[in-house]
């Protein structure tokens, strides 16, 4: 096999593409980088920091789309990120956004007394978060600055959205869940595993899409399902791939097939703006984790209720309780990746109206907000969906800062927005009342198995008492009969026998009515025997057909 990370591999032939695509599917890879347009695709695997400012410094004459992907950086992160911020004019908080690695946990030592006698320890056991330098406090007080890490490893819905003179660039957490995992119990945390994502499309046919470390410890599986969505991509913009005719859910469309397309710049955007929707998009694991009517929350909610009706128990409350905050993290989740699509959308359509003139040397506040602030989207001045092409004035925003999409990227996106509404957040809105009902419902029914205990532990009571009562009268005539007293002759036993028949009957009967006063003053309900019930009706039917007849 080739150094597929010394050469450059065409993936329009057929030998080359097999062996590029299987050194792509060992886990040891690290990143690879893809140049192509219409006529030819070039990739190289395993490329340093040395080939990727090459790359970057050489001008794109051929108008090819590149593309840039990192599976997180076990060496040489810093030297990418140097050559990527000096291409890109990048912020210091930008760079940190783009692969925000936790560091990893330090020994906890023996807490010590500082000069002025307060004790120290070497980490917050209440946040859980590592020391942090004095370069991570506020020059005012100890209070510590969180990093990025942290923050995107704690808010799994915390998204990022930025624009520069020479880049687009989005960051949001993936879901990542393996096949039939069921929900995670005791977590609040949704299935599967988050992986931060950042995507940046740049000015020059440049996309970047670069992905955070897989857990400490991973198995191959993992990381190949978080792997298999990029590969595909990879795969089908070679033409010597030819997609099954059943994946047309899955078919992406970047590349054109007509190799004597001609290259230009339209074609560039246009291919660019594509890859970096698909990249965003990746639809099909949001269908399996989601979508689908047979997903496994629905089928956990669906146990749930099962086990509720077989036997219910407050300990299921707990099961709901945690499915329903696992529920409430995967909405946010989708919250913020339409938070994304509609900034990109709103900013594509702010960028193609003109500035106003300023007004005795202010801006119109109110133009200004209806272009540019996210909120604009409730104004009734914008439609965020209204994407026409209309050129752009002379005095308007400067060249540098229009780094937009072309028009099918943005059709797809207005579509995906769609799907996230009507698809993903009404089944998860649905699982949630669902989630509530069941609650509810085990609440009654609990409620209801108490009601039937006490009723049946009650019942049981006025028997024994009623036994009690019963026999009470026979004991006292037995007892009767038992004494010697003075003139108390000519009994015999057949007279013992009839007294105690009549006391027995005599007591059953003054039962009986006063079992049936009483539920008749409390409203309790009065049992009928079926058969009785029948001949009711069969009797009123016949009364009824007689009138009907007459």
């Amino acid at each position: 096999m080739a150094n597929t990370s010394r050469i450059d591999i065409d993936v329009d032939k057929q030998g080359d593409f097999e062996v590029c695509f299987a050194k792509l599917r060992d886990v040891k890879t690290k990143n690879f980088m893809v140049c192509f347009n219409a006529a030819k695709a070039v990739c190289r695997v395993d490329a340093d920091e040395i080939h990727l400012e090459h790359l970057l410094s050489s001008p794109n004459k051929d108008y090819s789309t590149r593309w840039i992907n990192f599976w997180g950086w076990d060496h040489g992160r810093t030297s990418f990120l140097d050559v990527i911020a000096k291409r890109y004019d990048l912020s210091p908080r930008l760079l940190d956004l783009l692969w925000p690695k936790i560091p990893p946990p330090k020994a906890s030592k023996t807490p010590a007394s500082n000069s002025s006698g307060s004790p120290t320890s070497s980490a917050d056991i209440e946040l859980g978060l590592s020391p942090v330098n004095s370069a991570s406090r506020s020059g005012t007080g100890d209070r510590q600055i969180p990093l990025f890490a942290h923050v995107v490893d704690r808010l799994w819905h915390f998204c990022s959205v930025d624009r520069g003179e020479h880049y687009l660039y989005v960051g949001f957490n993936a879901l990542v869940a393996a096949t039939g995992q069921k929900p995670s119990v005791g977590t609040d945390r949704p299935t599967g595993h988050r992986i931060w994502t950042s995507l940046l499309l740049c000015d020059d046919g440049t996309v970047f899409s670069i992905f955070e470390d897989p857990p400490v410890g991973s198995n191959d599986e993992l990381i190949h399902n978080i792997r298999w969505y990029v590969l595909d991509i990879f795969q089908q913009q070679s033409h010597r791939h030819s997609p099954p005719p059943s994946s047309s859910l899955g078919r992406v469309t970047v590349r054109p097939t007509d190799a004597t397309q001609p290259a230009t710049h339209e074609a560039m955007t246009e291919m660019t703006s594509l890859l970096f929707y698909y990249l965003f998009d990746d639809w099909l694991t949001s269908y399996s984790l989601i979508a689908q009517r047979d997903h496994l929350y629905r089928a956990e909610l669906e146990e749930i209720r099962t086990r509720m009706f077989r036997a219910a128990d407050v300990s299921l409350i707990e099961s709901l309780h945690q499915l329903g905050r696992q529920l409430t993290v995967l909405k946010l989740m989708y919250k913020s990746y339409e938070s994304i699509i509609r900034r990109i959308l709103q900013r594509r359509r702010s960028y193609q109206l003109p500035i106003q003139e300023p007004v005795n040397g202010f801006h119109n506040s109110n133009a200004w907000y209806n272009t540019a602030v996210p909120g604009a989207f409730d104004s009734p001045s914008v439609d965020p969906l209204a994407y026409e092409q209309s050129p752009i004035s002379p005095g308007g925003i400067p060249k540098a800062h229009r780094v937009t999409l072309a028009s099918p990227a943005v059709f797809r996106f207005e579509r995906l927005l769609d799907r996230i509404q009507l698809l993903a957040q009404t089944e998860i809105d649905e699982c949630i009342r669902e989630k509530e009902s069941l609650t509810f419902m085990n609440f009654n029914l609990v409620a209801l198995k108490e009601s039937q205990a006490v009723e049946k532990l009650t019942r049981t009571t006025i028997f024994l008492a009623k036994a009690t009562v019963l026999f009470l009268p026979v004991s006292l005539l037995t007892s009767y009969f038992s004494i010697q007293v003075i003139n108390n002759t000519g009994y015999n036993l057949k007279t013992y026998w009839l007294s105690f028949l009549v006391v027995g009957l005599l007591t059953i009967l003054l039962l009986s009515v006063t079992g049936f006063a009483n539920s008749k003053a409390l409203g309790g309900t009065v049992y009928r025997s079926l058969t009785k019930i029948f001949l009711l009706r069969i009797t009123e039917n016949r009364k009824g057909v007689k009138k009907s007849s007459r």
